[in-house]
């Protein structure tokens, strides 16, 4: 089922298309006529308007897109705990094996994320 988003010309989706599509129906019966007010008007026309309308059709909806960017932004929330998981395991042994030596645990990037206090931590913007 289509969506009934409006676009800035102010016409839902499923209607424009349902116009279109009798408009390419209709439009050979009267393509002669029509060329003799315009002949830019020809044969050619309803083809491309139910290749135009097609190509539309094959877009995904807006819900789709929604769903789709809900699923890739879970993907990079879980790949982000899973490397604030590996920091957290390299932040510990690097202050474990060099307790007293910052720049040594600067080389393992303790210096280029900062703790947030709710816990997770984030790329130092440098």
């Amino acid at each position: 089922m289509m969506s009934n988003t409006n676009r800035l010309f102010n016409i839902p989706d499923a209607n424009l298309i349902e116009f279109g599509e009798m408009v390419a129906a209709k439009l050979p019966e009267d393509i002669a006529e029509l060329n003799n007010f315009d002949r830019t008007i020809n044969e050619s026309y309803p083809p491309s308007i139910r290749t135009a309308i097609s190509e539309f059709k094959a877009f995904p909806t807006d819900q789709v897109v929604i769903d789709e960017m809900a699923e890739l932004t879970k993907n990079v929330n879980d790949a982000l705990s899973a490397c604030n998981k590996c920091y957290r395991t390299i932040s510990f042994f690097a202050q474990k094996a060099f307790p007293e030596n910052k720049s040594i645990q600067n080389q393992f990037g303790l210096n280029d994320i900062v703790s947030k206090h709710s816990g997770s931590y984030v790329m130092n913007a440098q």
